[in-house]
C-alpha cells in the first residue's frame, strides 16, 4: 500500500498540470492530465479507465464492477482549475506544489484536485484491503470544464446514461464547517449567467462637442444597474420572487443553529460591511434567498491617462443565484421582459450561459446517512448539515438526468484560498477524508 510520501508525491504530480480550462492555449495540457488520471486509475486496480473527448476538454471515466447485484456509487470531481494570476501574489509557483507546514500549496490543491484524490486513494486502499472484492460497484467521472460551467457535460451524461447508471453520486467539491468539524451540504443554489451590451449611438463621441446632448452608454448602464435592487436589498425584476420558497420560524431556527455565523462569513469574505436583503441573516441570504451580482462592468476608455470620449456601448456581466423553486428558464424570460421595457431607448443584446437548477437532497437518504455516520466516526464530531449558496453544474446534471441522490461531503476550508493566490489544502483532513470515504462506501453497502 502507498506510503504517505507516495500519496503526496502523486498528488503533487496531479497538481503540477496547469489545467486552466479557460485558457485555450492549455488544450494539450488538459489531455495530458486526463491521460495521467486514466493511467493512475488503472494503476490502482480499476478495471476500465477511458478518456472521452467533449466539445471542450476531455473527461475521464473509470469503473470497477464487483457484483451486479450490489449498488453502484459514482464519484464525481473535476481536474480543471481557475487561472493562477496574479502570479506575483503567490509565495510559491502555483503549479510547482509545495508542502508548507500542514498544507499542500498549489492551484487546484483544494478545488478540486486534492478532493478528487481523496476519492481515488480511498478506493485504492479498499481494493487492496479486500483483494478486489469491493462491497459496492464503483464508477468515477472526472471532468475538465467545471470552472467554465461544465461545458459538454450535460450532453455526455445524456448520451451515456447507461454507462453512468448508478444508485448515488459522491461529490467532494465543498467545504467543512470548521477545520475539525465535518459537514454535509444538502442544498445548492442554481445559477444563471448573463452578459449585457447596450448601444446608445453609432459611434463614440467627443465629450466637449456632444456632452450634454446625447445619451452616455456608461451612464445609462449605471442607472440600470442601480435600479436592480431596492432600498431593502430586494431584486426589482417583476415576478422574480414568485416561486421563492418561504420557510417556517422552526426551520429558520435550525438554520441559525447549524449555519455559519454572520461574523464568520464576513471574516471569510474579508468584507468591511454586510449587504443584502433585510430581514435575513447573512447565512440565509446566501443559502435560502436568491441573489443578483454584477460580476463585470466596462464602458469607455480603459487605458491609462485621459480620453474625453462619450462611450457608445457599455457592457455588464450578471450572475443570478437561484433557490427552490425558481427556474432559470423563467428568470431568463422575466429578465428579457424587464430589460426590454427599462432599456427601450437603447439597442440591447443579452447573452446567457450556465442554466443550472437548485438542488436539494433529503437528509434521510441512506447514502447521506452513510456519509454522516462515516464522518462522525472519523472526526469524532457530528457533521453539520449546511446549505451552500454556490452552484455545481454537474450536480444539477447528475441529479436531474440520472435521477439519483447526491452526497455532497467536502473536506476543504473557507481559508483555503480557492480561486485566489496561495491556494492550499489541509493535509490532516486529506488523510481523514480518505478514511471517511472508505467508511462511507462500507456503510453504504451495509445500508443496502
Amino acid at each position: 500500500m502507498d506510503t504517505v510520501q507516495d500519496m503526496l508525491s502523486q498528488l503533487k504530480q496531479f497538481i503540477a498540470y496547469p489545467t486552466v480550462s479557460s485558457d485555450t492555449g492549455q488544450r494539450q495540457t488538459m489531455y495530458d492530465c486526463a491521460d495521467w488520471l486514466a493511467q493512475h486509475l488503472r494503476s490502482i486496480g480499476m478495471q476500465k479507465a477511458v478518456v472521452y473527448p467533449t466539445s471542450v476538454h476531455p473527461l475521464v471515466y473509470a469503473e470497477y464492477r464487483s457484483d451486479p447485484s450490489r449498488p453502484t456509487l459514482l464519484f464525481y470531481g473535476h481536474y480543471d482549475v481557475q487561472p493562477a494570476e496574479p502570479f506575483e501574489k503567490w509565495k510559491t509557483p502555483p503549479f510547482l506544489p509545495a508542502i508548507s507546514g500542514n498544507y499542500i500549496v498549489g492551484r487546484g490543491a483544494s478545488d478540486d484536485k486534492g478532493q478528487v484524490f481523496i476519492h481515488i486513494k480511498a478506493v485504492e486502499q479498499l481494493l487492496k484491503e479486500t483483494k478486489g472484492r469491493l462491497p459496492l460497484n464503483i464508477k468515477f467521472l472526472i471532468e475538465g470544464a467545471e470552472e467554465i460551467g461544465s461545458v459538454g457535460l450535460r450532453q455526455f451524461i445524456t448520451a451515456q446514461k447507461q454507462l453512468l447508471q448508478c444508485d448515488a453520486a459522491i461529490v467532494s467539491d465543498s467545504r467543512m464547517a470548521a477545520i475539525d468539524e465535518p459537514a454535509i451540504t444538502w442544498s445548492l443554489r442554481g445559477s444563471l449567467n448573463v452578459e449585457m451590451e447596450i448601444r446608445t449611438m453609432g459611434k463614440d463621441l467627443h465629450s466637449g462637442t456632444f456632452g450634454g446632448c446625447v445619451t452616455n452608454a456608461g451612464t445609462r448602464l449605471a442607472e440600470f444597474i442601480a435600479g436592480l435592487h431596492d432600498r431593502e436589498g430586494r431584486i426589482t425584476i417583476p415576478g422574480f420572487y414568485e416561486d421563492v420558497r418561504e420557510y417556517s420560524e422552526a426551520e429558520r431556527a435550525l438554520f441559525a443553529r447549524d449555519g455559519i455565523s454572520d461574523d464568520s462569513l464576513l471574516h471569510d469574505a474579508a468584507a468591511f460591511f454586510p449587504w443584502g436583503e433585510r430581514g435575513y441573516s447573512l447565512y440565509e441570504r446566501v443559502a435560502i434567498r436568491p441573489s443578483l451580482a454584477v460580476t463585470g462592468l466596462s464602458a469607455g476608455f480603459q487605458g491609462q491617462g485621459v480620453k474625453n470620449v462619450i462611450p457608445s456601448t457599455a457592457t455588464a456581466k450578471f450572475n443570478f443565484r437561484l433557490v427552490p423553486d425558481q427556474d432559470p428558464v423563467k428568470i431568463h424570460r422575466l429578465l428579457e421582459d424587464y430589460t426590454k421595457h427599462v432599456l427601450r431607448d437603447t439597442h440591447l443584446r443579452l447573452t446567457y450561459s450556465s442554466f443550472n437548477h437548485p438542488v436539494r437532497v433529503p437528509l434521510n437518504d441512506p447514502y447521506v446517512m452513510a456519509a454522516a455516520r462515516a464522518s462522525r466516526e472519523v472526526f469524532h464530531k457530528k457533521p453539520k448539515f449546511l446549505m451552500n449558496g454556490g452552484t455545481i453544474g454537474a450536480v444539477d446534471h447528475l441529479h436531474t438526468i440520472l435521477d439519483i441522490p447526491i452526497v455532497l461531503i467536502g473536506f476543504a476550508q473557507a481559508g483555503d484560498n480557492m480561486h485566489a493566490p496561495d491556494e492550499r489544502f489541509y493535509l490532516p483532513n486529506f488523510f481523514k477524508g480518505i478514511r471517511t470515504i472508505k467508511k462511507t462506501i462500507q456503510y453504504a453497502a451495509v445500508n443496502h
